[in-house]
C-alpha cells in the first residue's frame, strides 16, 4: 500500500504537475492571446463603422450636390465641403470663404472648443492662425492644454476655462488681449448663443460661424429665454437658436447669412460690406436652411429626401 502511494505521489510530483503547470500556462498564453483578438476585432469593427458612415456621408453630400438645384450655383460654398477636424464640411467651407474674401489678421475665437479633435478652428491652427478657445468643461480644458501645449508655448493659442454668459464674454476677450477686429468667431453652446453673440458690441468679426437648432426648421423665429446656467442635457429641442432667428440676428448686426452645410448644423455668415457679389443669393433660411443634419433624418423625416435611395 505504502508503495503505490508513493509511486503515485511521484507520478503527481514528476509528471502530472508539470504537465499540469505547463498547461496552465499555455491556457493562461491562449486566454491573453484572445484578448488581444477580441481588442482587435472591437477596433476594427469601429473603424469599418466609421467607414461606412463616412462613405454614406459623401455619396449622401455628393448626391445632394447633383439632384438639390439650389447647390448647381457657382457661389454655392457646399461645392468647397472637406472635413478635418470639424464636425463636417465646415473646414473646406471656411477656407472658401477667406479665399473669397480674404484675411486680415488670421485670428480666430471658438468657444465650445470640445476636446480639440472636432471643432471649426483646430485646422486653422495647421494653417498658422492664432486664436482663443473657451471651454467650459474643466476636464476638456485639461485635455486641450497638454494636446495643443505647443501651440500654447508658441503663443498661437489661448484657451480659458470659463462658462460663456452675456455678461461675462467680453471682459473674456478682453483678459486675452483679443484683437477688436477677428477674422473668424465660431459660436456652439447650445444654449444661450443669441444672447451671447448678441451681447458682443465692441468686437467686430468678419466671418461668423453659429450652430443652429435644426429642429425648428427654415422659418421659425426662436431663440430661448436667456438663462446664463442652461445647460442642454441632449433630451428636449428647446435649446439654442433657430436658423431664422440667426439671419435676422445677424442682419441686426450687419452681416449675411451665406450658407450652411449640407449635413453639419452650423450656419456661416460675413459682415455685408464684405459680401459683394461673391457669395450666393438670397442671404435667407429658407434658401439656406439644410434639414440633413443626419442620415437618419434626412431619410425619415425630410420630404425633399424621401424618395432618395443608395
Amino acid at each position: 500500500m505504502s508503495f503505490i502511494k508513493n509511486l503515485l505521489n511521484t507520478f503527481k510530483q514528476k509528471l502530472l504537475k508539470p504537465i499540469l503547470k505547463k498547461l496552465f500556462f499555455q491556457l493562461q498564453i491562449n486566454h491573453l492571446e484572445l484578448k488581444e483578438e477580441i481588442k482587435s476585432l472591437k477596433f476594427h469593427t469601429q473603424r469599418l463603422i466609421y467607414l461606412k458612415t463616412h462613405f454614406e456621408k459623401n455619396m449622401f453630400v455628393s448626391n445632394q450636390l447633383k439632384i438639390n438645384p439650389k447647390y448647381h450655383s457657382l457661389l454655392s460654398l457646399n461645392h468647397f465641403e472637406y472635413q478635418i477636424h470639424s464636425q463636417s464640411g465646415e473646414d473646406g467651407i471656411i477656407q472658401e470663404i477667406f479665399r473669397r474674401i480674404g484675411v486680415t489678421n488670421n485670428y480666430f475665437i471658438e468657444f465650445g472648443a470640445s476636446s480639440g479633435t472636432e471643432n471649426n478652428t483646430s485646422n486653422l491652427l495647421n494653417l498658422n492662425w492664432l486664436g482663443l478657445w473657451i471651454e467650459i468643461d474643466k476636464d476638456l480644458f485639461q485635455i486641450l492644454n497638454q494636446k495643443f501645449n505647443s501651440k500654447i508655448q508658441d503663443n498661437k493659442l489661448k484657451i480659458i476655462n470659463a462658462a460663456v454668459t452675456a455678461e461675462n464674454i467680453q471682459s473674456l476677450f478682453a483678459q486675452a488681449n483679443v484683437p477688436k477686429e477677428i477674422d473668424l468667431l465660431s459660436i456652439d453652446i447650445d444654449g444661450n448663443d443669441y444672447w451671447v453673440w448678441k451681447a458682443i458690441t465692441d468686437y467686430n468679426p468678419r466671418v461668423v460661424i453659429m450652430e443652429y437648432n435644426q429642429s425648428k426648421g427654415p422659418t421659425e423665429e426662436y431663440f430661448m429665454p436667456y438663462n446664463p446656467d442652461f445647460f442642454w442635457d441632449g433630451t428636449h429641442g428647446n435649446y439654442g437658436i433657430s436658423l431664422k432667428s440667426v439671419e435676422l440676428l445677424g442682419k441686426e448686426k450687419g452681416y449675411n447669412l451665406v450658407g450652411c452645410g449640407i449635413l453639419g448644423p452650423n450656419a456661416f455668415l460675413v459682415r455685408k460690406d464684405l459680401c459683394k457679389d461673391l457669395f450666393q443669393e438670397p442671404y435667407t433660411s429658407e434658401f439656406h436652411f439644410s434639414p440633413a443634419n443626419s442620415l437618419t433624418y434626412a431619410f425619415e423625416v425630410s420630404p425633399f429626401y424621401k424618395d432618395y435611395k443608395f
